[in-house]
């Protein structure tokens, strides 16, 4: 390619990287109509995400473009939920969703930034950045199959009417209250994000969830505050990042020269912060029953900061967050 044709094509892979910051605010948008017009809001994420991928395709960015062609897919898969659904999707389901777009959303952006300053699009986007997609996918496809109803025939259907068998008094009691307790246990079940920093899990209430962002360098408030890390230029938003070493660890959450981990963007009562972690996983469901209070594992609840209960699992034991005490603190 000679000097003047690379030329030609660093200005359009310019004007295409300009346009994404332009589709990734399209997005966010969208999310925030996502419970009230899920349709609406699917149907603009789908429209978004096909101009991108073809202005990819057209200046040669053909990883980015691959990954945006399987997000494509899987909101194509999502769509389809919402159209054929037999029971719309719970509360609790759409936040998961929100958060799972967006966590899309800023592994894209990234990947974006980083476009602007190398050029460079490598296969190590697909090694480095497919969680967030894989995430997606897993939740569309266990979705989908909770789902899976048969559709109701339009054809009038004579009534049936079926016997049950009498059982007897005490079978039938212990039945009830079998679904009663099952009832309430599956009610005290509650999402998390699963966060570790260092050989510690954390589990964060995904209510409080807005987003995680990868991390970056912070900038330090006039005074010194132990409460306080500093401050993060989140679009134009001074975002308090919090310090949590005393629950986390010993350390002031992620070093200057690793420059590795993700920030946490959270929200209690209407107030947003940040907080560090070294990484986030997944989101998963606890039962609330099986949890401990941490004070009665801990001696006065010592070096255990924010953490008000501990989940014992087979695998692992996850330390949960109180991020009221943040508000409280």
């Amino acid at each position: 390619m000679s000097v003047s044709e690379d030329a030609f094509l660093r200005d359009f892979q310019d004007e295409c990287i300009k346009g994404g910051g332009d589709h990734f605010s399209s997005m966010r948008a969208a999310l925030l109509t996502l419970q009230s017009t899920p349709k609406v809001s699917l149907s603009a994420f789908l429209k978004v995400t096909h101009n991108m991928k073809g202005n990819l395709q057209a200046v040669g960015f053909s990883y980015c473009a691959e990954m945006v062609n399987r997000f494509e897919t899987i909101l194509t898969e999502i769509n389809g939920i919402f159209e054929n659904s037999q029971n719309p999707l719970q509360s609790s389901d759409f936040d998961v969703l929100e958060f799972m777009l967006s966590n899309v959303i800023e592994t894209f952006d990234g990947y974006f930034k980083k476009l602007k300053t190398t050029y460079i699009d490598s296969d190590e986007f697909v090694a480095e950045r497919k969680d967030a997609l894989d995430v997606l996918a897993a939740w569309s496809s266990e979705i989908a199959k909770t789902d899976a109803v048969p559709p109701v025939s339009e054809e009038k259907l004579e009534p049936k009417i079926v016997v049950v068998p009498e059982l007897e008094p005490e079978l039938k009691k212990e039945e009830v209250e079998d679904t009663e307790i099952e009832s309430n246990f599956n009610e005290l079940q509650k999402l998390y994000l699963l966060c570790q920093q260092g050989t510690r899990y954390f589990g964060v209430p995904i209510k409080n969830v807005v987003e995680i962002v990868e991390w970056q360098g912070l900038n330090k408030f006039p005074d010194n505050r132990n409460d306080l890390l500093g401050y993060l230029n989140l679009r134009g938003e001074a975002l308090p990042i919090m310090n949590f070493s005393d629950t986390f660890s010993d350390k002031k959450g992620c070093s200057e020269k690793s420059k590795k981990g993700y920030i946490i963007v959270a929200q209690v009562q209407g107030e947003r912060f940040g907080f560090e972690v070294q990484d986030a996983k997944q989101v998963i469901p606890l039962f609330e029953k099986s949890f401990q209070r941490a004070d009665l594992l801990a001696e006065g609840g010592h070096g255990l900061g924010l953490v008000k209960y501990i989940s014992l699992t087979d695998e692992k034991t996850i330390l949960i967050l109180d991020l009221d005490g943040t508000l409280a603190a």
